[in-house]
Formats: C-alpha cells, sequence, structure tokens
C-alpha cells in the first residue's frame, strides 16, 4: 500500500505576545525555618551616626590683678610734699593766711579779711589802733539774712559819723563766701577782720556769742567794752548805742 503523502502546512511562527507585566508579589510573611525559602531581608536604615557633643565655651580667664607701683623713696617724699604744698594753699586761700591771733574782748588782734582795706598794711586789726574814738564791732556772716538786713544801715551811720566813731565789720561763723553779701550791703570797701579759732568763731564766742547772728559789739574811745547787742539792730536802736557813746546823733 502506498503511503499518503502528508500535506504540507505552511509553518507560522506563532505571534510574539507582549511578556506580561510583573506583578508585584504581594508581602507575605515568610517561616524563617522554611529551607525552601529564601528570605530577603530588607536593608534597615542606616542608624544616623552619634555627633559629638558640642564643647562647652571654657570661662574667660579672670583679669590679672593689677599691682600697685612700688613707690621709691624719693617719689614717696616728693608726693608728701605735693600734699603739704596743697594743704597750705587750701589753709591760706580758703581760710586765710594767718589764722593766729587774739580774741581776748579786751585786747583783740585777728587777721584783716581783705589786705587792700587794712589801714597799717600788716595784715592784722587789734583794739589797740581804736585808741581815742568809740568803736562799734558788727559781726555778719554770708548766711545770715538779719545781718543782710541790718548792714546797710551800719554803712549809712558810718557814712554820717565816721569822724567821731569807727566801725569794724567781722566776719564770723562763716560756712561760704562773704564777698557777695558783702558787695550787697556796701561793706566791701569798708575795714572787714576775719574771725579766728573755734570754727571761726572765736571772737564771737569772747564777747558771749553763742553761734545766733548778728551780734554788735560797742566800745568807748578808752577801748573799754561797753554793751553787746545780740539780734538786728534797727536804725533807731542803733542811734540810741551811738549816743551811748558820746556821738551827737
Amino acid at each position: 500500500m502506498a503511503k499518503k503523502k502528508k500535506k504540507k502546512q505552511n509553518y507560522q511562527a506563532p505571534a510574539q505576545s507582549k511578556p506580561a507585566a510583573k506583578k508585584k508579589a504581594p508581602k507575605v510573611d515568610a517561616d524563617p525555618t522554611d529551607p525552601e525559602v529564601d528570605i530577603v531581608e530588607e536593608p534597615k536604615p542606616a542608624a544616623k551616626a552619634k555627633q559629638p557633643p558640642k564643647a562647652k565655651k571654657a570661662a574667660p580667664a579672670p583679669a590679672p590683678k593689677r599691682r600697685m607701683p612700688q613707690l621709691s623713696p624719693a617719689m614717696m617724699i616728693s608726693l608728701f610734699v605735693v600734699g603739704l604744698v596743697g594743704l597750705v594753699y587750701i589753709a591760706t586761700n580758703v581760710f586765710g593766711p594767718d589764722d593766729s591771733g587774739v580774741t581776748d574782748a579786751a585786747a583783740w588782734d585777728l587777721p584783716a579779711l581783705d589786705a587792700d582795706n587794712d589801714p597799717d598794711g600788716d595784715g592784722r586789726i587789734t583794739l589797740a589802733e581804736f585808741a581815742g574814738k568809740p568803736l562799734v564791732v558788727n559781726f555778719f556772716a554770708s548766711w545770715c539774712t538779719n545781718c543782710e538786713s541790718e548792714l546797710p544801715r551800719f554803712v549809712a551811720a558810718e557814712d554820717a559819723h565816721g569822724d567821731d566813731v569807727s566801725f569794724v565789720y567781722v566776719n564770723s561763723n562763716e560756712t561760704g563766701n562773704w564777698k557777695p553779701m558783702a558787695e550787697r550791703t556796701g561793706i566791701r570797701d569798708r575795714l572787714l577782720v576775719r574771725d579766728i579759732k573755734r570754727r571761726g568763731s572765736g571772737f564771737h564766742r569772747a564777747l558771749g556769742g553763742t553761734g545766733s547772728m548778728p551780734m554788735t559789739a560797742f566800745y568807748d574811745a578808752a577801748g573799754n567794752l561797753v554793751t553787746v547787742d545780740n539780734g538786728e539792730l534797727s536804725a533807731s536802736q542803733l542811734d540810741e548805742r551811738l549816743r551811748q557813746l558820746g556821738i551827737d546823733v
């Protein structure tokens, strides 16, 4: 028997299909004891490196103590001399050139407050200089309001009777500057005396003063103390005292 020939069939390559998209396998919990299962461990995030702690700021070093310079003996002597000169300057310009004198009420001897008005030019004013003429001694201070009120009356009396009676103005118990007051009251160019001792009130106290101002002492022509008035004198009271001294007022 003749063999049947097989019909040739045209071979066609099967159409290539697009590869199926890979599906993400769902996450499953694998049994770590199963040898057939390869366990892929997800990489753990790297641990953050620990940063070294910030160094604390060092406290500022204490400033070195300044040492006092060592003074040589010559330098110490120079400083002593300068200080002594300063004290002399203060004593001369603030308290006057001389604080010596006598505060005896019957024989006083005091420094002139203003050398320009010193009759003898020796810087001293004494009771003996007024022998033969009655004398009025008025005490004043820059802080004394009653002194400022009465001083113009004494200036007027001196202008009117200066040939028969002498006037002396004593700056006593002073704590400030007497010059402005002396300018205002008219005694700046008169005979001015500075009190001494016991805080600049020795003569004032020798005549019985206790610190209150003003005060006025009256001497006769022989230099004898006649009377002392504490407090401000009116014009009539001053005239009465001058009459007691023998002045024709």
